[in-house]
């Protein structure tokens, strides 16, 4: 089976569910490319029938880049510069 397959099956189930629940899913995926990607599926209400979907895809490379450099740099031990003792 090839990847395409393995994540149309994924999405097919992703859809599927919120359209029997009705509560909205979010799944995270990395393309091949290494773009890192956010989905969100909503359902797509009137009342309490849930009629479609609403689907928002959400290029998180940039964010996430950034998260990681930002938890690098806090990583980094501390300094401190401490007084020094006089010797009597």
């Amino acid at each position: 089976m090839c990847p395409d397959s393995v994540r149309r099956g994924e999405l097919r189930l992703a859809f599927e569910k919120v359209m029997s629940t009705g509560r909205p899913q979010e799944n995270q995926f990395n393309s091949p490319d290494g773009r890192r990607w956010l989905m969100r599926i909503s359902p797509w209400k009137n009342g309490a029938t849930v009629h479609g979907l609403i689907c928002n895809l959400l290029d998180q490379t940039q964010r996430q880049e950034l998260q990681a450099r930002v938890g690098k740099t806090q990583k980094k031990p501390k300094i401190r510069n401490s007084p020094r003792k006089l010797a009597a």
